[in-house]
């Protein structure tokens, strides 16, 4: 896979420049094209025309979050040796990094998560939580504290259901390949000596997609899947944690339910989720 345009969203904050620069450090190696937005809120104008006073509102805020992006070039020297454009424009955060990425072709998105909180919704922030949830490409959401470090121990956890082609997938490839990093594919609350043929199937499929890849597999017989996913990044010291929430699954109740302190608190491991 070719990952050509990346998008990531910027209210610059810490975390969003965070992310920025994670972004910015594994583009060295996949060398696609970046698109770094900003969505401000607009006046709500019900009735009335736009007044000449809240016009100048929008025009400030646009204003304001050009100079923001031009100071960027000042402050994140990796910018020099990278393609880019960015752009400001008065909507909703979520339905605007959505809306951008059939207009303009994204790949991949990388955005930063706002912190630790007991539900994963707030763990990622209500805005990343929504546009993994939404969006038609895979999305890499990035903890404000995680190390500006290449991956080099990536956790796929996965049912073996339903494993053909997914666009999230060959992300995974593509960081393992840049990065020579490993794969550990981690199937949680069932005993290897316990799986059904159709999982058997699964893991089939998996060994192949991932044929010419350092790859392993990992069973955890824990039944609480945020538990036993926790549990193999802090003992497997997993760089990055890869899931694809498909409906039905074990990991789209994840998503959906409340989730322990316990996995909301591991703030430092990047998730890459794709929503198929």
């Amino acid at each position: 896979m070719k990952i050509n345009k990346i998008l990531i969203p910027l209210d610059f904050s810490d975390c969003s420049i965070n992310a920025l620069k994670y972004a910015l450090m594994i583009n060295k190696e996949i060398k696609a094209k970046i698109l770094m937005t900003n969505a401000y809120s607009s006046p709500v104008i019900i009735g009335d025309p736009l007044t000449y006073q809240d016009a100048s509102m929008v025009e400030d805020q646009e204003k304001w979050a050009y100079n923001q992006f031009k100071s960027l070039e000042k402050k994140i020297p990796e910018l020099v040796d990278t393609i880019y454009e960015y752009e400001a424009k008065p909507d909703f955060a979520t339905h605007s990094i959505i809306d951008s990425i059939d207009s303009n072709n994204i790949d991949m998105i990388i955005m930063g998560t706002s912190g630790a909180a007991n539900k994963l919704e707030e763990w990622l922030g209500s805005t990343t939580y929504d546009v993994i949830t939404e969006s038609t490409c895979p999305v890499l959401a990035i903890p404000k504290e995680s190390p500006l470090e290449p991956p080099k121990k990536i956790l796929f956890a996965t049912d073996f259901q339903d494993i053909k082609y997914q666009k999230g997938l060959e992300v995974v490839c593509l960081l393992s390949e840049q990065f020579n990093a490993e794969i550990q594919i981690l199937r949680v609350g069932k005993n290897p000596d316990h799986i059904s043929e159709d999982e058997t199937e699964g893991v089939t499929d998996l060994h192949n997609y991932f044929k010419g890849l350092p790859h392993t597999f990992h069973f955890s017989t824990i039944d609480d899947v945020a538990q036993g996913i926790n549990e193999h990044i802090s003992s497997n010291n997993i760089d990055l944690l890869a899931l694809m929430p498909k409906k039905h699954s074990i990991y789209e109740k994840l998503f959906k339910e409340r989730i322990t302190k316990k996995i909301a608190h591991h703030t430092k491991v990047p998730l890459l989720a794709f929503y198929e």
